[in-house]
């Protein structure tokens, strides 16, 4: 058997799909801001355009994922190399190269970033749901 030719893993498209990944996320900051402030408001034809626009951000979000988790079906290293850069928390993912270093400092601005989307996200929950209570709810239809 011929030995195959090792291909060399495409970190610069990695690169691309994170940043993708990362620009749709900023994108997703602001459109929940708007939202949340169109529903502060009780704008209600603003907050569907915005929930809208914030779901096309979350489309863009997931497809730069697949891509991403696609990249690693290219090979054993390919698989072992995203799940280490990819799946592992950034501190525990140890950049053998330059590339690598800038695919985790990326990711470690990715997760910042999602971290505010949640408090957007719970904030907004808060907001939505003002007087009722999951808890309280359970409790009445109990009784």
């Amino acid at each position: 058997m011929a030995d195959e030719a090792k291909t060399p893993f495409d970190y610069e498209q990695l690169a691309i799909y994170l940043q993708k990944r990362y620009h749709a996320l900023q994108q997703l900051k602001k459109v929940t801001d708007d939202f949340i402030g169109a529903v502060e408001h009780d704008d209600d034809v603003s907050a569907r355009i915005l929930l809208d626009m914030r779901n096309e951000q979350i489309v863009i979000i997931d497809g730069a994922w697949q891509e991403i988790l696609q990249m690693g079906e290219s090979s054993q290293e390919a698989h072992a190399l995203i799940g280490r850069l990819m799946l592992q928390e950034p501190d525990l993912a140890f950049p053998e190269n330059d590339w690598e270093n800038r695919i985790v400092q990326m990711r470690r601005r990715a997760l910042e970033l999602i971290e505010v989307i949640k408090q957007q996200d719970r904030r907004m929950n808060e907001h939505l749901n003002k007087d009722r209570s999951f808890y309280f709810e359970k409790e009445s239809s109990r009784k």
